[in-house]
């Protein structure tokens, strides 16, 4: 199958981080390895506003699963801010916003 990469959102709840102390040949790990995960759980956003089209601001108003996944992941951090009728808008600066 075919991937296409596609844009989430969500909230980081927590940072795990896991040592195994000795060599693992069963996981490929042939020396005491770390890693760190990420616990995020996902926004549900809803449909964007026209008028923002273009500004990679959206806005959700609950939360959906919680993912544990490899930290190194996640590609960008971005802002939150109140909006009306008890949502928030994601403000997301990784993209064109940055080089504006």
């Amino acid at each position: 199958p075919e991937m296409e990469l596609e844009t989430f959102y969500g909230q980081l709840t927590h940072i795990y981080h896991v040592h195994v102390p000795t060599a693992f040949p069963a996981l490929d790990l042939n020396e005491p390895t770390s890693f760190i995960f990420a616990a995020i759980r996902e926004c549900k956003l809803k449909t964007d506003d026209a008028q923002l089209d273009g500004l990679d601001i959206h806005f959700y108003s609950k939360h959906g699963q919680l993912s544990v996944m490899d930290v190194k992941t996640a590609q960008a951090l971005v802002g939150r801010v109140p909006s009306a009728s008890n949502e928030w808008a994601i403000v997301d600066r990784s993209a064109a916003l940055v080089q504006a």
